[in-house]
């Protein structure tokens, strides 16, 4: 029988026991830099909590008890430091570690043996509140192969018209059955040339189908483990979302995946018994991957507004020490032991542990990591100061990112700029809207 109902979206209405899960937390955060040319991607603070936070609580939130988490040798350690010393949840987190970064179908396949039933993969930079409970319940009733968590984007303001745009998205085209969530087709923009096709099988399967451009890939994948199977014989499939994901949904009505049309192919016990993909749709609820330097902008600044208490991922609140006629407005997170000298604002920011502001500086719309010093009379706009970075007297920064441990020059001026030691980057080029592919 088909799952068409709602269920319960209060936390742990359901456990999942029976789920492991799997957090692909090794990306390289290229397009992060110079955020994470010396610090993982995983651990970057959002609202004071480090971004792997956010997958952890979603799955604990969800009843989970066992999480694997895959990160790549170059930070594994600092991972296993806070797994082992910060976090404080209820999941028995374990870390396999990749000896150099590969695509997510590969990770997969690289812990394979630890994989003893059906899973979950989740990418290590999402940041959502939306429940796991109804996803998890579509995969059980149905018996799916596949079940892909499917946010709709923002509905149109009947003021302007039109809907909000999502920043540093690429468009899904997502195929549906009419009457259900089951899954035909899920093709991404950038995978597409001129024209979106579809398969004639598909037309003889389902002649009446929906095709929606409304709705986000979350990187939120609930997978048999027959998957698993089918990755042990085809190696030249190295990404999940514009590989994997694409393929099973096409060859779920096929009874020979492959060249080889016998019943020793992975799939073929699968094909007999037409296990299917499914979509799990979600209307409401807080949904955003951190894989780009504005989306890390961004997301930190919309928590000050709108929290995700539904997976109570509320970081501790603390008060600073300010001097004459200083202001930190409603809209701040503010961390431990910070200062604040004279005549100095804070507005719609959020300050990390241990920073120290001097006299007549204003910082606004921007993101203070930890012991960040920032000397008299410098103006700091749209922009984010990496841990442990100076900024000296009387300099301006605005759309900037300085990188860690970084000074900048007294009096300096910067616009659209990635501050290094190894020198300024221009960021006027656009970023792609391609997210991270690596585990």
């Amino acid at each position: 029988a088909e799952y068409m109902g709602e269920y319960s979206t209060q936390p742990n209405s359901m456990s999942a026991p029976e789920f492991l899960a799997v957090i692909l937390a090794g990306g390289a955060g290229n397009r992060m830099s110079p955020l994470t040319d010396n610090f993982p991607k995983s651990l970057l603070p959002v609202s004071n909590r480090p971004l792997l936070h956010f997958q952890l609580a979603i799955l604990e939130n969800a009843g989970f008890t066992d999480v694997i988490v895959v990160t790549t040798s170059s930070h594994s350690h600092r991972v296993t430091t806070y797994l082992s010393e910060r976090y404080k949840g209820k999941l028995k987190a374990s870390q396999h570690v990749l000896s150099s970064a590969m695509g997510t179908a590969d990770a997969l396949r690289a812990i394979k043996h630890k994989i003893k039933s059906d899973f979950v993969v989740i990418s290590g930079d999402v940041v959502s509140d939306i429940p796991l409970t109804n996803t998890l319940n579509i995969h059980r009733i149905n018996g799916s192969l596949l079940t892909v968590l499917l946010k709709q984007t923002n509905a149109p303001d009947p003021k302007q018209g039109k809907a909000k745009p999502i920043a540093d998205q690429s468009v899904d085209f997502v195929c549906l059955e009419p009457n259900s969530q089951r899954l035909l087709m899920l093709s991404s923009s950038a995978d597409l040339d001129d024209f979106l096709v579809i398969q004639r099988r598909l037309l003889r399967q389902c002649p009446t189908f929906q095709i929606r451009t409304d709705l986000v890939d979350a990187h939120v994948y609930v997978m048999s483990r027959e998957v698993l199977k089918f990755l042990e014989t085809h190696e030249e499939i190295t990404s999940i979302k514009y590989q994997l994901v694409p393929t099973l949904v096409a060859n779920q009505f096929t009874p020979h995946v492959a060249a080889e049309k016998t019943s020793a192919h992975p799939l073929a016990s699968v094909a007999k018994h037409s296990l299917p993909c499914y979509a799990s749709i979600h209307q409401s609820g807080f949904l955003s991957r951190v894989n780009t330097i504005s989306s890390y902008l961004e997301v930190n600044l919309g928590l000050l507004k709108d929290g995700l208490e539904a997976i109570n991922t509320s970081a501790e609140v603390h008060t600073a020490t300010t001097g004459q006629k200083s202001h930190i407005s409603s809209e701040c997170l503010i961390g431990r032991e910070a200062k604040l000298g004279e005549r100095t604002s804070v507005k719609r920011s959020v300050v990390g542990d241990h920073c120290t502001f001097g006299s007549n500086v204003r910082i606004t719309n921007s993101v203070v990591m930890d012991h960040v010093t920032v000397e008299d009379g410098c103006q700091i706009t749209n922009t984010i100061l990496s841990s442990d970075s100076r900024i000296l007297a009387n300099t301006t920064l605005k759309n900037c990112q300085v990188a860690f441990g970084h000074t900048v020059a007294a009096n300096s001026t910067c616009t659209d700029e990635a501050l290094t030691s190894a020198g300024d980057i221009d960021l006027e080029t656009e970023e792609s809207p391609d997210g991270d592919e690596s585990s």
